[in-house]
């Protein structure tokens, strides 16, 4: 059942690939029942963020927004860290395409604290730098300052100096917008 589970959901990736929605939707279905038959917690919840991806990619956010949840909500059950920054940053990419700022920064706030609990530095920094572009689309420049800084704080602990550079220049054309406003 785990072999057919994992055929069926990469199948249903290969209809949202072609924009086959309705074909990648059915085979998601038969994936989510065979994972579930498997008890293959991993699988299904694969399954549910690659359903988020296929509605999402289609336009249809609030299907989108369903699964995410339940891949998040599956993720965090089992403890499934790479399934549940998937989700998350699933949810993140559809509300901010609905320009749903303020509750994709609930979500960018929730990856955050995982990355923290974790000790995930390199989850930390993706977490920070996203909070700090979130809050700049909202207009909340000295958050999204705040949020630069402690990103570019993780880049050295992390010795990163290219993804250093990146966000001082994002912070420094940040000081530049807010002159301009």
């Amino acid at each position: 059942l785990k072999g057919q589970a994992i055929s069926h959901d990469s199948m249903g990736v290969l209809g949202g690939n072609q924009g086959d929605l309705p074909r990648a939707v059915t085979e998601f279905e038969r994936s989510l029942y065979a994972s579930r038959r498997a008890s293959d917690s991993k699988t299904e919840t694969t399954t549910l963020n690659n359903m988020g991806d296929v509605y999402r990619r289609a336009g249809r956010y609030p299907e989108s927004l369903k699964y995410y949840a339940l891949a998040e909500k599956l993720a965090d059950i089992n403890t499934d860290r790479p399934n549940h920054y998937r989700a998350i940053d699933g949810m993140v990419v559809a509300l901010n395409q609905q320009q749903m700022y303020q509750q994709s920064a609930v979500m960018l706030t929730r990856r955050l604290n995982i990355a923290q609990e974790q000790e995930n530095l390199a989850q930390q920094l993706r977490s920070l730098s996203d909070l700090a572009q979130v809050q700049r689309q909202m207009g909340n420049i000295p958050q999204a300052r705040q949020f630069y800084q402690q990103a570019i704080d993780v880049a050295q602990i992390l010795q990163d100096p290219n993804q250093e550079s990146l966000l001082i220049e994002r912070m420094v054309s940040l000081t530049d917008d807010d002159n301009q406003r």
